[in-house]
């Protein structure tokens, strides 16, 4: 079956690449964009910093998304369109050629997508915040009741949602990454695994147990591949032979990097929540500097006085639009920004050629970030 799907999509994908030659920057901007490592290095550390309970989501989802994906891949045992084109003796590539770009030779299997999956699971919990969000400012407006006001965001913000996993699916194939029926796989996939997260309480505790089974049931899956006389890492030495550059080889998309990335992330959000630093900066700062909130919470708009033991009063502390707070907040999320720029350089300061010793440091690198944005 997959093989009928392969020797039809080689042709369409050729006709694709040549019919929207120009759009191949758009391609490669939306592919870039999307590329699942963002997910861990920008929406999900964003969305803590602004809404923490819909960025633990996130993180949840990103990590169990990218663990799926990997986990089906292995067992799939999914062809990708750039090797396909050669390594099955069905085609003669001068006749119907397969372009490659940069970011095309990707090192995994590729079934089901991963830009796919992640991007679909990611943007639903975003999206859907969001469209809480503004259901909830409506009915603060005492709009509820206008269903059809509703129905039409609603039906924009899906719309939005349908469009992004199309743009994103497109150019997958387009690039020669996947075959059509991996993307739709990977979005149908991503949205399952959104949807279950999203109903789920996740508590601090999670993270550390999720880490830990995900780190467990990765490895365990691939002894086991081997045991049965399969070879998790057969599509290495074909990425390996068939892309026509070097340099269009990325370490990072092999799954072993991929491992690192979201066992490291999950477990170091986790050890974030469970033990922050606040709570030991807390026991390192003299009692007169601590700041003391003077009786409840004032009435919507009005402004809570905290005092410090020694008699300054601080307003506006708890108001989330006054100058400081905002300035904060800015500075945390700049903060997380160059954090997660060094953890995407990791290949600089830490070489290649000793691959234990390289995933091993990416690993570390992720837990460490978690860990710090968390407690940012």
């Amino acid at each position: 079956m997959d093989t009928m799907l392969y020797d039809y999509s080689i042709p369409a994908i050729s006709t694709l690449q040549s019919s929207l030659s120009d759009a191949a920057p758009f391609m490669e901007l939306m592919s870039k964009v999307f590329d699942p490592k963002y997910a861990f290095l920008i929406y999900s550390p964003l969305a803590y910093l602004l809404d923490p309970k819909v960025g633990k989501k996130l993180i949840m989802t990103t990590a169990i998304a990218e663990w799926l994906n990997q986990i089906l891949k292995w067992f799939l045992h999914g062809e990708r369109p750039y090797w396909y084109v050669y390594s099955s003796g069905h085609f003669d590539p001068q006749q119907t050629p397969i372009k490659q770009f940069p970011i095309t030779c990707e090192l995994g299997p590729g079934h089901p997508s991963g830009h796919a999956m992640v991007t679909a699971a990611v943007w639903y919990v975003i999206l859907s915040s969001l469209q809480q969000a503004y259901t909830n400012y409506q009915c603060q407006r005492q709009q509820v009741h206008d269903l059809r006001h509703n129905f039409g965001s609603q039906a924009a913000t899906w719309g939005l949602y349908a469009t992004l996993l199309a743009v994103v699916s497109v150019s997958r194939v387009f690039l020669g990454c996947h075959f059509p029926h991996q993307c739709l796989a990977g979005a149908a996939l991503g949205l399952l695994v959104a949807r279950y997260i999203s109903q789920q309480d996740i508590k601090a505790m999670h993270y550390v147990g999720a880490s830990l089974v995900l780190f467990a049931t990765a490895f365990g899956t691939f002894g086991l591949l081997q045991t049965l006389g399969f070879d998790p890492s057969w599509t290495i030495k074909l990425a390996t032979t068939h892309c026509v550059k070097r340099e269009y080889i990325h370490l990072d998309t092999a799954p072993f990097f991929s491992i690192m990335r979201y066992c490291g992330f999950a477990l170091g959000c986790g050890l974030g929540l469970l033990f922050p630093l606040k709570q030991y900066a807390n026991q390192l700062v003299p009692v007169e500097a601590q700041l003391i909130v003077e009786g409840p919470a004032t009435a919507a708009g009005e402004p809570v006085v905290v005092t410090s033991a020694s008699g300054e009063l601080y307003a506006d502390a708890k108001n989330p639009l006054s100058s400081h707070n905002i300035s904060w907040l800015s500075f945390k999320l700049v903060m997380a920004m160059l954090m997660a720029r060094l953890v995407d350089d990791l290949g600089l300061f830490v070489s290649h050629a000793n691959l234990p010793v390289f995933y091993s440091a990416a690993f570390a690198a992720y837990t460490l970030f978690s860990y710090a944005f968390t407690n940012l």
